[in-house]
């Protein structure tokens, strides 16, 4: 098995964008993975809905909710996971049953001027599962510019291009060491 990722920036108005256009790749569902306690996953076809749970705020500065995309037909495999304190137990909704999906997890805005970079990715093998991480590949990438050494380019929408002209830290996560973070050349940054 091997996985695949497609990782990008954007700000809020890219992900608006984004998910605008995701009904495009067909009919989908969009899972929440980890249920809240003692509650069902949230399940949605509208996927713009999920952008207020699922990007990055000053008050919730990294990546917490994921979601899983399905085609809307899928059956959802879920587990249970009952807390250690006995308080009660949370419903998860990931890939370990649910081959044939992606993940999106949404990055954003977290605050003193930092970017935390969105991923769209799969473990899943099957040709479902690549296909649909391919469209979703495509539909980014046809939103983003590619920036950095030709191996491996970061993908920037034009929010996040702003935003880097403006000094902004782009990041995978804030509370990673700043050497992880997105170097962008000046001469490169300005032809942007």
């Amino acid at each position: 098995m091997s996985g695949l990722s497609c990782e990008f920036y954007a700000d809020e108005s890219d992900l608006i964008d984004l998910l605008r256009a995701l009904p495009s790749l067909g009919r989908l569902k969009y899972i929440e993975i980890s249920s809240g306690l003692n509650c069902s996953n949230s399940v949605y076809l509208d996927p713009t809905q999920i952008l207020a749970r699922a990007k990055v705020t000053p008050a919730s500065p990294t990546r917490g909710h994921s979601f899983l995309v399905t085609e809307a037909d899928q059956e959802i495999f879920t587990r249970e996971i009952l807390r250690a304190d006995g308080s009660g137990r949370i419903t998860v909704a990931d890939q370990n049953q649910n081959w044939n999906s992606v993940v999106i997890a949404l990055g954003g805005e977290a605050g003193d001027r930092t970017l935390v970079m969105s991923d769209i990715n799969t473990v899943g093998d099957t040709e479902e599962a690549r296909d649909l991480h391919r469209q979703f590949k495509a539909l980014v990438r046809s939103r983003a510019r590619r920036v950095g050494p030709k191996g491996k380019p970061a993908l920037l929408m034009p929010g996040a291009i702003r935003k880097a002209k403006e000094g902004w830290r782009l990041c995978r996560n804030p509370g990673w060491a700043s050497s992880t973070d997105l170097r962008i050349a000046p001469d490169e940054l300005a032809a942007l």
